[in-house]
């Protein structure tokens, strides 16, 4: 049909002209987009959980309250991911994408006679920029109802606070608004924000131990249960964001060189381990 308005949800126009439905299955940088930004809530979540922790609050009170927000994305993503079309089956079809332009299509709508504005703006990316929205608000859902439950029954006679549950309501809504206005660049970068933030918050949560000896040090992050569990958790995040930026590198018989990659999942953490009895600002200071 003629471009007189926007394609309906699901399609994209074809050559200015007609609109054809996005049939095309989702390549695999795709679905690792969903899951980075499916990740934002979960870490921010468990975030939340430690940083407002009491002092009084038990392993198994944060354990639970970490088990419910895992439970309250992994729900969120399972049903964003049935509603979407074909509704009721765990695979996506979405369109071709060209460029950057195509994620803020709003800017690129037709002028009629220098004059009138034809409004021709549809989701050129689909389902990428619609489907986070829907998980998001599906995250909100789940922790009002999952988090309210948890407090209510398990944790109910238990001291825990409840800055979390709020924290988590107001992050949400600017992940949306995040989303909203930078989903074009976060979605060609995200590969490289994930490895910046592995690293940094990897070697903040080693600087802050404050040992100098590569053996405590050692001890602190393997037979303590949260450091270990903090310190997989980065190397999870590095090995993720390793794998998306060597994604392309694709050989004959399909293969990929991002497998190899993973063998440097470590590769910080032990750097940090070698390297931090030289690295004490005295031996710095002593140098000049």
């Amino acid at each position: 049909m003629e471009c007189l308005q926007a394609c309906s949800w699901g399609h994209r126009s074809v050559e200015k002209f007609l609109c054809s439905s996005c049939d095309d299955l989702l390549p695999l940088y795709d679905w690792l987009y969903l899951l980075f930004i499916a990740l934002v809530p979960l870490l921010l979540n468990s975030f939340f959980v430690q940083l407002y922790a009491p002092p009084k609050s038990t392993r198994q009170h944060l354990f639970l309250q970490h088990l419910c927000c895992l439970l309250e994305c992994t729900l969120s993503a399972l049903f964003s991911v049935l509603l979407m079309p074909p509704r009721g089956t765990p695979i996506l079809y979405g369109c071709t994408k060209n460029s950057l332009r195509d994620w803020y299509p709003v800017f690129y709508n037709p002028i009629v006679n220098h004059t009138y504005t034809l409004r021709c703006t549809q989701e050129i990316v689909f389902p990428l920029y619609s489907l986070p929205f829907i998980y998001l608000a599906f995250c909100l859902i789940c922790l009002i109802i999952l988090r309210s439950i948890l407090y209510l029954t398990v944790l109910k006679n238990s001291y825990i606070a409840n800055e979390p549950y709020y924290a988590t309501l107001f992050a949400i809504p600017v992940i949306a608004l995040f989303h909203a206005l930078f989903a074009g660049l976060l979605y060609y970068s995200f590969g490289y924000v994930a490895l910046v933030c592995s690293l940094g918050l990897n070697t903040l949560h080693m600087a802050l131990k404050r040992e100098k000896s590569i053996c405590k040090l050692y001890y602190e992050m393997i037979y303590k249960p949260r450091n270990l569990f903090v310190l997989i958790v980065h190397m999870a995040l590095f090995g993720f964001s390793i794998l998306t930026l060597t994604l392309n590198r694709i050989t004959a018989n399909g293969t990929l060189i991002s497998l190899f990659a993973i063998l440097l999942v470590p590769l910080p953490s032990l750097f940090y381990l070698v390297t931090v009895g030289i690295t004490d600002p005295e031996h710095v200071h002593s140098a000049f």
